[in-house]
């Protein structure tokens, strides 16, 4: 019983936002959360298909029963909660031989998930190398990701290795500017608005940094897109950045990581968003609560 329940089980942390309430489900693994404000209009329906034969099983041990699978079902589909689910990849680093070797399972974990959110979303490090052969890898990969996702774009921002050889040196933007330039981008659909920063626009080596050019230019576009549309106020806004806003330690991985590990020194003066603290006054005057970032290679799960 436990184990038919649990699809359930997730069903109410996904309506997170439309608590308190109730979930029902049944042996078959249909499942719906009901408002509790919602109750009596979800019971009246069950006891209307108690009363049509349609909505019955053939025979059972114990006599009919009401099928309320299908009722379930449409009750999920037509009542979706408020709650959004994003994809939110990073440091793909397409062109290498750590990501040709992983294509073919990346590809099918996409072809399982992507249908199941409502954006996707890809924060820097698209590729190894500023060079056409990997841009391609990476344009390969996001046409298949807008396939699955019915025709829905991937948002995709820059990052270090994007812009920079080895992630480190000079500032190549020919391929970056194959990826595209927009800054604020509004998601009628599900109702979300992405703030886009190049936080390796300005940062030396692999560190990151954002001018102050463009704070006002992204603090301009996003008051004038508020501006002009009142219903914009009320969707969910987010910031999607390269470099990590907040230090955090992660297990070396490159063999520079690893080298100064040895020595006892740590990397993160070495990839830091230099001015990370200009991005959380930003945040705060434009009341943006959620930063989605990459850089450093350690997945997060909510």
């Amino acid at each position: 019983v436990l184990f038919r329940s649990v699809p359930a089980f997730s069903a109410a942390l996904h309506a997170a936002p439309d608590w308190p309430g109730f979930v029902f489900w049944t042996p078959a693994g249909a499942n719906a959360f009901v408002r509790i404000g919602d109750v009596d209009e979800f019971f009246r329906i069950l006891q209307e298909a108690t009363h049509d034969r349609r909505h019955f099983r053939r025979p059972h041990f114990f006599g009919e029963i009401a099928n309320f699978d299908p009722i379930l079902r449409k009750w999920a589909k037509t009542r979706q909660s408020r709650y959004r689910r994003i994809l939110h990849l990073s440091d793909l680093h397409f062109g290498t031989t750590y990501s040709i070797e992983n294509q073919a399972l990346l590809g099918a974990e996409m072809r399982d998930v992507v249908k199941q959110v409502n954006r996707v979303v890809i924060t820097g490090d698209l590729f190894d190398a500023p060079k056409a052969e990997h841009l391609a890898l990476f344009t390969n990969f996001k046409g298949s990701i807008t396939h699955l996702a019915g025709g829905r774009e991937p948002i995709s921002i820059t990052g270090n290795h994007d812009q920079r050889k080895k992630g480190l040196f000079g500032d190549d933007y020919k391929q970056v500017a194959a990826i595209g330039d927009r800054k604020i981008i509004v998601d009628d659909e599900c109702e979300m608005i992405f703030a886009c920063f190049n936080s390796s626009e300005s940062g030396k080596f692999a560190r990151g940094e954002i001018s102050s050019s463009q704070f006002r230019q992204l603090g301009g576009e996003y008051r004038t897109q508020t501006a002009a549309r009142a219903e914009l106020k009320n969707y969910l806004p987010l910031v999607l950045v390269h470099h990590h806003p907040f230090s955090f330690d992660v297990p070396p991985e490159t063999w520079v990581q690893r080298a100064l590990a040895k020595i006892g020194i740590g990397d993160e003066s070495l990839l830091k968003m230099v001015n990370a603290e200009d991005l959380h006054l930003w945040c705060l005057d434009w009341k943006i609560r959620t930063i989605l970032h990459g850089h450093k290679h350690k997945a997060c799960y909510f």
